[in-house]
């Protein structure tokens, strides 16, 4: 499957002071975030699971301490309290790096 499919998405979650919002990204959009939220962000964290089909997942947890000048609103309000969760399946990461089937 090529990594352009609708199957390859990169969701991300983001709590900006306990308000919820989320983006579908595509596999491309969505390396950048997370390299860039693995640069950045305060306090980063990937997890490995499966969901409740047995589907592989990763999960990276990206926390931007209020006051952090990183997260993107700083010209909004500085102090904001910035929390993003990009969620996508494991054949995704293969796919970001060419490891995926071909057929």
């Amino acid at each position: 499957m090529a990594a352009s499919t609708r199957h390859h998405r990169v969701i991300q979650f983001a709590v900006v002071n306990g308000k919820r919002d989320h983006l579908n990204l595509t596999l491309t959009e969505g390396k950048a975030a997370v390299r860039s939220a693995r640069r950045y962000a305060d306090v980063f964290h990937p997890y490995e699971f499966t969901d409740r089909n047995g589907t592989p997942m990763h999960v990276a947890y990206a926390r931007f301490l209020p006051g952090s000048p990183k997260h993107g609103y700083s010209k909004v309000d500085p102090a904001l309290d910035v929390t993003y969760m990009f969620v996508l399946t494991a054949a995704a990461v293969d796919a970001s790096f060419g490891l995926a089937p071909t057929t």
